[in-house]
C-alpha cells in the first residue's frame, strides 16, 4: 500500500488502540477487543457467527474463535509503541516491534476520527 508516515499524534492514538486490541484478546476480554475492531470486520464476525436463528454478536464469535485456537496464538506480540503508522485515506498498516525481534503489521481503518483495528491477523514482517 502506498501512503505516507502519519503525524506523530496520530501514530501515537493508533498505537493506542492496537495495544488495547492486542491486550484484550489476550485476556480473554472479548468485548473489549470488539470495541477496538472496525465496523466491518465487526460485520464479518456477526455474520461469521451466525447459525440460523441464533444471531452472535462479535464478542460471541471471537470467544467461539479462542476455543479452536492454537496455543500461544492469542498472546499479545507488542512490546512497545507503534514504530510507524502509514497511512492512506482512510486506511493505514500499523507497524510495531515485538518479542524476540520480530517485527509485525496489522492493518487499521479510520471511522470518523478514531483509527480501528482492521484484521484479526497480526503479521510478522520478513
Amino acid at each position: 500500500m502506498a501512503g505516507s508516515e502519519s503525524t506523530p499524534e496520530e501514530r501515537e492514538a493508533a498505537s493506542s488502540v492496537v495495544e488495547e486490541s492486542l491486550k484484550a484478546r489476550a485476556a480473554g476480554d472479548f468485548a473489549g477487543q470488539c470495541e477496538t475492531l472496525a465496523s466491518e470486520l465487526i460485520k464479518g464476525l456477526e455474520a461469521r457467527g451466525s447459525k440460523g436463528i441464533l444471531k452472535k454478536n462479535c464478542t460471541t464469535t471471537l470467544e467461539g474463535m479462542a476455543r479452536r485456537a492454537t496455543p500461544g496464538s492469542l498472546n499479545n506480540p507488542m512490546t512497545e509503541p507503534l514504530a510507524a503508522l502509514v497511512v492512506n485515506g482512510n486506511l493505514a498498516f500499523a507497524f510495531f516491534h515485538g518479542a524476540g525481534g520480530k517485527d509485525f503489521v496489522v492493518p487499521m481503518e479510520k471511522e470518523g476520527s478514531a483509527w480501528k483495528v482492521s484484521s484479526l491477523e497480526v503479521q510478522e514482517t520478513p
